[in-house]
């Protein structure tokens, strides 16, 4: 028999925070007890599908650990430096780790194997929940208990305990079909739902997706109609707060507010989340909410937590909820605009392989850049090659079967990069060669192509046909005005100063290109900072003493005035012949 408390007065000491209400909390002594003993004796895994109560268990335990941490996962944590800076600190003051929703970590090769380094180095404890367990955690060598869905069901007497004033017969039989299944149990509470139909009449009944669907219909159907919209609408995002909630209603906040804390008020599953002020569904009521909103106004609706998301500096918050609300379309256009930023800035490679992966192959085949460029980026890092060329033949089979000749020709280019990061030359010049003869009609992206295929033949020393193509690439966008067209003339300009002219010993022309550039982007820091050591190395090829030490101390001032970059140190003048990606 199952041991049994109820909890009526006090709050969770979990992050799992919602405001008092007339439901009962189990406070599931039996299974916190049992959790303790094996953490005397080592780890414990707790894996269940969804709605079986472990993040309110393991909310529990962590009120009964000494020095203990929890730690909610989310899908962004797949992210090494993600995951770093929200570990990392509760790793130093802490006994014992708890970790809710591994799962999101699945496939995260650099998360999981940091995670593991962790374990092995430390001495602490760990509880590792969520609905599945990465086998990567799983060390046969370290000694772990495991808790699974059977542990986690209620039984009778929990159920009985869980809704006090029920018929025991009505309690029975809904245990009975559930199969002790706590997230359906717990719908029991929040409203009237009739007895369980009559299973002859009633055939689709029979799994837990159709008993769910059916509680929930009975509980959200009987809100009032200004409550429900106000849960539809909030399960659009992936977390919201008030003033999002407002937005997305077009009410004043203090309404938004009002109808937030109703939701809570009848313990719908909405719980407060980090940073304070917001607020998320358990996953299984977010997408019975979601599924009540029509497509088109989901597509309406859903621009607003774009810009909100956007405008927060959060892009990947906006992309994982496009994704969420089935629009893949508007996810892979929100992610090409973001690409850059995503990778470059924000480092999320894990993410957004997952996010490709959950793309279509139609749009996949729109929008094969989103692939090349990714593969482009992964070449920069530390990853398995096997994982790098599998990236590299799904790019190319995108880029085979593509039409657009520009997109085209923006692919074959980031693949360019990627081989030769990977010293794959050859490679790289056949796609840049057999990309020069394709009818781009977008002239700064064949001035690009140009530039690219420019500094990869002077790499080969072919310096006369790279200046050739430097030349071209000049012609295609020198009556461009725009800043893209200043910015690229610019790389045109050092390229074929550094990589060309100072090689064959045309110091004049690298001089006069060398000066222009300082002369055009005195406000640019980055530029600025490669012109002078470029204008250094100049003057060091032909023995001009006086003006590498005039140049040098130009570039010192500079960078002192702020005018220059400091991120940027070079051991010789040589960082000088450095391409500059245009």
């Amino acid at each position: 028999m199952r041991d049994v408390d109820i909890d009526h007065d006090s709050p969770l000491p979990s992050r799992r925070m919602t405001p008092p209400s007339s439901t009962p909390t189990l406070a599931r002594t039996r299974l916190v007890k049992r959790l303790n003993a094996a953490l005397a004796r080592g780890d414990v895994y707790l894996s269940a599908p969804a709605g079986y109560g472990k993040s309110t268990l393991l909310g529990l335990l962590l009120g009964h650990r000494p020095a203990s941490e929890l730690l909610a996962l989310t899908p962004s944590d797949a992210d090494l430096s993600q995951l770093q800076t929200r570990l990392a600190p509760r790793l130093a003051r802490s006994r014992t780790i708890i970790l809710d929703d591994i799962q999101h970590l699945a496939g995260a090769t650099d998360g999981l194997a940091w995670l593991n380094e962790q374990r092995r180095t430390g001495k602490l404890r760990w509880v590792i929940g969520g609905r599945t367990i990465p086998p990567e955690l799983q060390d046969p060598k370290r000694e772990a208990d495991s808790l699974h869905a059977d542990d986690l069901a209620f039984g009778i007497n929990e159920a009985k305990a869980l809704l006090a004033g029920q018929d025991p017969a009505f309690v029975a039989k809904w245990r009975s079909r559930l199969q002790g299944w706590p997230l359906a149990l717990a719908l029991l509470t929040r409203g009237q739902v009739a007895d369980l139909p009559n299973t002859s009449a009633t055939t689709d009944l029979t799994t837990h997706a159709s008993l769910f669907q059916y509680l929930a219909d009975a509980i959200f159907g009987s809100l009032p109609d200004e409550v429900l919209r106000a849960a539809q609408v909030s399960a659009l995002a992936r977390r919201f707060d008030d003033a999002l909630l407002a937005s997305l209603l077009g009410v004043p906040l203090a309404q938004a507010t009002a109808l937030r804390m109703d939701i809570q008020r009848r313990a719908l599953f909405l719980e407060a989340i980090e940073p304070a002020g917001w607020f998320k569904y358990h996953d299984a009521v977010r997408d019975f909410l979601l599924a009540q909103l029509g497509k088109q106004s989901r597509e309406h609706l859903i621009e607003t937590v774009i810009a909100r998301f956007e405008a927060e500096g959060e892009p990947h918050l906006a992309i994982e909820s496009v994704l969420d609300v089935g629009l893949p379309e508007r996810a892979a256009h929100l992610l090409n605009v973001h690409k850059h930023l995503i990778l470059n800035s924000f480092g999320r490679f894990a993410s957004y392989e997952r996010w490709l992966a959950r793309l279509p192959e139609d749009i996949h085949a729109t929008y094969p850049m989103l692939t090349s460029y990714f593969v482009t980026e992964l070449s920069t890092v530390d990853v398995p090659s096997a994982r790098l060329y599998a990236w590299l033949d799904r790019a190319e089979s995108l880029a085979a079967g593509q039409r657009d000749p520009d997109v085209a020709a923006e692919v074959n280019r980031d693949l360019a990069f990627a081989y030769l990061s990977q010293r794959q030359t050859i490679r790289a010049l056949e796609l840049l060669w057999a990309t020069v003869r394709l009818p781009i009609t977008d002239r700064p992206l064949a001035a690009r192509v140009r530039s690219t295929l420019g500094a990869t033949l002077a790499m080969r020393f072919e310096l006369k046909a790279a200046g050739q193509m430097f030349d071209e690439a000049q012609h295609l966008v020198e009556t461009d005005q725009t800043f893209a067209g200043h910015t690229l003339r610019f790389a045109l300009r050092h390229n074929r100063a550094n990589l060309v002219d100072n090689i064959v010993g045309d110091f004049l022309p690298a001089a006069d290109a060398i000066a222009t550039n300082i002369a055009l982007f005195q406000d640019a820091p980055g530029k600025l900072d490669v012109c002078y050591v470029g204008l250094c190395t100049t003057h060091e090829a032909t023995g001009d003493w006086d003006a590498l030490e005039f140049d040098l101390q130009e570039n010192i001032s500079s960078r002192r005035s702020g005018r220059c970059s400091t991120g940027q140190r070079y051991t010789s003048a040589a960082g000088s012949s450095t391409p500059q990606r245009a």
